[in-house]
Parts: structure tokens; C-alpha cells; sequence
């Protein structure tokens, strides 16, 4: 205590000290004797506040490691304070932004003047006109000859056969997917071609180039987008369709998907295109904000039009299919409430992607697309097991003679075999999709902790298994010994060894029973010896 004091002595005369290191005339011993008691005084005072005593310690903190001492005092509860700083600044920062964000939407609406100007200045000026007309004439040159190319190959595909409908489809498919890459390389070998004739015409080469790969390239994409649709949903007039939909849902989703690929893409390609030849920034972003929410709305009309065929389908699979998932994924909610999701969804992402959200959109259509997948793979994984492991499946091989009872314990295992195989695969999947929407699952996971309760898991795991395992061996044994028959066909064994095998096979089961429980409990930190104890006190009661 009394080396303490000393130190918060010195510490309180440390700033008189250091002043007084000038050679000056030493001080009379009265004069220091009363400095130094007042300055004890100080201290004690210090350390009686509350208040004063937390800034003192708090200088001495930042002495100890080199900083300035603070100038201030500080708050009563830093954290707390601290963290209510942090929230109102980071809210405040997210207010400006939407502000911001509100405020371009708004000042967006004055680009439909800027648009009539511009397009009333190409048209009127003669010598913009001419540009027009030549850059717009080689490109509509160049894609005529691909489209009339891609229409020659569309007349290769075969006739439908409602008899082969797959066989059908899938031919119709290949003949599009070739028509789709002829269209891409005539394109392609006409703008080769033109570089050597833009010359004699005066054409501006690199605008039709630059303008005919934005529009050409997204054109094949639609391409390969509707030829997709067709194969899933049909076409018009055929009734053959992949998609285990009826005709006028597959009608109406054919005619809503081809709408949304061809506004989207070709509508995209042409306001690009638009923007290489001239078409000033500001006016192709109002544009294509309008363009992509149009699709949105083509969308939102294509979900609320599917909307009783997809809940009924919900309804159907949650009263007839057997999957495990039934018991936990409440169908009728399902059917009654899918649509909202999936338009909620649409209009996040638009509003992500409108918003200008950093890395929004890419986040969230990585994020759906890796979500459809994983359930895809999951909805076959789920399939294999279910062929795998068929309801009423024979056991392999005829073996009953050699192997009492086989047949009674496959049915048996049969059924949980195939539960713990389906939770299996959905908990993998559960996981994913939550590593997808980076939930932080599997940092989690890898951490101390996770591995942890792995490893716990995997324990009690392995002790069910062990102690099924023991359980089967002797039940599998006793049996064996009490069915034994000699060449006569009489037991082999006495009814008194008959006997002993049954009471050995239950103690059996009773120890093994105990030993994979107490180990579990062991596992899990319950101290099986207390229960032990408590369990022979209330039989001796």
C-alpha cells in the first residue's frame, strides 16, 4: 500500500517536478514540506472520487503505453456509449445514402425532356441523319443475314411425334442451339467482311462493330434462352413440353419467360448499341432502368398467373409425397404464401440492382442461382435413396436357413436407414444454402466450437451404431443357437440351453443397453455415478 502511494505521489508531483528541473535556487525546507503534503492531499481526494480516480487511472493506462493522456474525461460506460456512436453513425451514413439514392431517382424523371431533345436533334440535323442512316443500315445489313441464315437452318427441325415427345423436343432443341451458332458466326463474318467496305462507303467501322456485337451478342443469348423455354414448355400449336405441367400453364409460362428473355436482352442489346453510336449516359441509364422494370412487372404478372397451378402442385406433393421434409415444411402455408416470396424476391432484386447497392446484384444472383442448384442436387440425392433403399425391398440373396430373421430386421432398418439418409442429405443441403446467403454456417462450423460439437456428434453417432450393432450380433446369435435343428429336423440344443441363451441375450441387451447410454451421457458432461446412486436409492426405497 505504502509503494502505491508512493507511486501516485511522484505521479501528482510529476508535473511541478518537471517544471522545477530548471537550475534555480534551492526552495526552503518549509516551502517543499508544505508542496508535498498539499500535493498528498490531492492525491487522496483522487482517490476518493469515483469520477476523478477512473481519469487518473485512465492517464496512467495511456503513460504506460506511450500515448497522450486524454484531454477529456470519459463517459461512465464506454462500451455502451461506444456502441450507440457507432449505430447512429452508421444510420446516419445509410440515411445520406438513401437520400442520395432518392434524390437521382427523382432528378431521373427530367431525363424525358434531355431524351426528345436528343432525338429531335439527330433527326433534324442532316448531317447526323446521314451518320444514322449509314451505321444503322450496316448493322440491320449484318444481322438480316444471320437471322435468314438461323431461319433456313429452323426449317431442319423435325416434325412433332406425340408418340416420341422427348425424342421430339430434344431433336427441335439441337437444330435451335445449331441455328443460334450459325446466326453468331454469319454475324461474326459479315462484320469481317464490312472492315474492307466501310472504306469505299465512308462508313464509321468501329461504331457499327461496336454497336453489332452488344446487339448481335445478346441476340444469341436470347436465342439460346428461348430455344431453353421451348424445350421445357413447348410450343405454340405442338402440346409437347418436358415440364410436368398442363398446357395452359406451360402456354403461360412459355409466353412469360420468352418475354422476359427477349425485353431484357435484345432490349438491353439495342440500348447499348444506341449508347456506342451517340446516345449520351444519363439518358441510357434512365432507359434501362425503365426497361428492367418492366421486366420486373413482366415477372411479378408471370408469378401471380402461376399461382394456383404451382399451390396446387405444393398441395399435391404435401399430401402424397413420403420425403421426410413433409413433417417440417408446412405445405398449406406454402401453397397459400409461395407467390409473396417469390415476388418479394423479384423486387429485391431490382431494387438491389437499381439501388446501386455494391456488389448487391451479383451477391444475389450468385446466391438464388446456387440455391436452385443446391436443391436440385439435393431433390436427386433424395431420388437415389429412395431407389436405393425402396419400401418393401427383398433382402438380398435367399439366405433365411443360414440367417434367421434377415428379412424381418432389412424391413425393420429399412425405413430409419432411409429417414437418417434423407436428414442427412437435407441438413448438407440446409448448410449450403446458408453458406451461400454467407450466414457465416460454416465459419462457424470450422471454429473451436463447431468442431467441437462435430466431433460430439459424431460420438454419440458412433456409440448408436456400436450399440445397434452389439444389440443385432446377439440378438442374431441367440436365435442362431435356439433355431438350431439337427438332420431330423428336431432342436438341437435342450429347452433348458434354450432358455439360458434367451436370458443371456436379454442381459445382453440390458448391458449394452447401459454401456452406449452412459457413455453417450459421459459425452454429453452428465455424470452417470450420481445416477447410478440416485437409481439404487429409490430401488432400495
Amino acid at each position: 500500500m505504502a509503494a502505491l502511494l508512493g507511486v501516485l505521489a511522484l505521479w501528482a508531483l510529476a508535473g511541478p517536478a518537471h517544471a522545477q528541473m530548471m537550475p534555480m535556487s534551492p526552495a526552503a525546507p518549509a516551502a517543499a514540506d508544505t508542496s508535498a503534503s498539499d500535493d498528498i492531499e490531492a492525491v487522496i481526494r483522487t482517490l476518493e472520487d469515483p469520477e476523478r480516480r477512473a481519469a487518473l487511472l485512465d492517464r496512467l493506462r495511456a503513460a504506460r503505453e506511450g500515448e497522450a493522456p486524454p484531454s477529456a474525461k470519459p463517459p461512465s460506460d464506454t462500451v455502451a456509449v461506444t456502441v450507440v456512436e457507432d449505430l447512429t453513425t452508421e444510420l446516419r451514413r445509410r440515411s445520406a445514402n438513401l437520400a442520395e439514392i432518392l434524390t437521382d431517382a427523382i432528378e431521373s424523371t427530367e431525363q424525358l425532356p434531355a431524351l426528345y431533345e436528343w432525338v429531335e436533334d439527330q433527326v433534324t440535323d442532316p448531317e447526323q441523319r446521314t451518320v444514322w442512316v449509314g451505321v444503322l443500315g450496316a448493322v440491320v445489313l449484318i444481322l438480316a443475314v444471320g437471322l435468314a441464315a438461323r431461319s433456313m437452318v429452323l426449317r431442319l427441325r423435325p416434325e412433332p411425334d406425340p408418340a416420341r415427345p422427348k425424342a421430339t423436343l430434344l431433336g427441335r432443341f439441337a437444330i435451335e442451339i445449331v441455328a443460334a451458332v450459325t446466326f453468331a458466326g454469319l454475324t461474326l463474318g459479315m462484320l469481317w467482311i464490312s472492315n474492307s467496305v466501310a472504306a469505299i462507303y465512308d462508313v464509321d467501322i468501329q461504331r457499327v462493330a461496336g454497336a453489332e456485337l452488344s446487339l448481335g451478342g445478346l441476340l444469341f443469348v436470347a436465342m439460346l434462352w428461348g430455344a431453353g423455354v421451348r424445350l421445357l414448355f413447348g410450343e405454340t400449336g405442338i402440346g409437347l413440353h418436358l415440364a410436368s405441367v398442363g398446357d395452359g400453364t406451360a402456354a403461360i409460362c412459355r409466353r412469360g419467360l420468352l418475354g422476359i428473355g427477349r425485353l431484357g436482352l435484345i432490349g438491353f442489346g439495342v440500348l447499348y448499341a444506341l449508347l456506342v453510336l451517340g446516345l449520351p449516359e444519363p439518358l441510357f441509364t434512365f432507359l434501362v432502368h425503365l426497361l428492367y422494370l418492366a421486366v420486373a412487372g413482366i415477372a411479378i404478372v408471370l408469378i401471380v398467373r402461376v399461382r394456383e397451378p404451382v399451390a396446387e402442385g405444393i398441395r399435391t406433393w404435401n399430401e402424397n409425397s413420403q420425403s421426410p421434409l413433409v413433417r417440417f415444411i408446412p405445405g398449406g402455408f406454402l401453397a397459400r404464401t409461395w407467390s409473396y416470396f417469390a415476388i418479394g424476391l423479384v423486387l429485391l432484386h431490382y431494387l438491389v440492382w437499381a439501388l446501386k447497392v455494391p456488389n448487391g446484384i451479383i451477391f444475389l444472383s450468385r446466391a438464388t442461382v446456387s440455391t436452385f442448384a443446391i436443391l436440385v442436387v439435393a431433390r436427386l440425392a433424395t431420388l437415389g435413396i429412395k431407389r436405393l433403399l425402396p419400401d418393401g425391398a427383398p433382402a438380398a440373396g435367399d439366405s433365411e436357413d443360414a440367417l434367421p430373421g434377415v428379412q424381418e430386421r432389412a424391413d425393420r432398418y429399412a425405413g430409419p436407414a432411409r429417414l437418417l439418409l434423407r436428414g442427412a442429405v437435407s441438413l448438407a443441403a440446409m448448410i449450403a444454402i446458408l453458406s451461400v446467403w454467407n450466414t457465416g454456417v460454416l465459419d462457424w462450423l470450422t471454429s473451436r466450437t463447431g468442431r467441437d460439437f462435430l466431433a460430439l456428434v459424431g460420438s454419440i453417432m458412433l456409440i448408436v451404431a456400436s450399440t445397434i450393432a452389439a444389440f443385432e450380433l446377439t440378438g442374431y446369435l441367440a436365435n442362431r443357437f435356439a433355431n438350431a435343428k439337427d438332420q431330423f429336423g428336431k432342436p438341437r440344443h435342450s429347452n433348458r440351453s434354450r432358455t439360458l441363451a434367451s436370458i443371456f441375450k436379454n442381459v445382453a441387451f440390458f448391458f449394452f443397453g447401459m454401456a452406449g447410454l452412459f457413455t453417450a451421457l459421459g459425452h454429453l458432461g452428465v455424470e452417470a455415478a450420481p445416477l447410478l446412486a440416485g437409481a439404487g436409492v429409490v430401488g432400495l426405497a
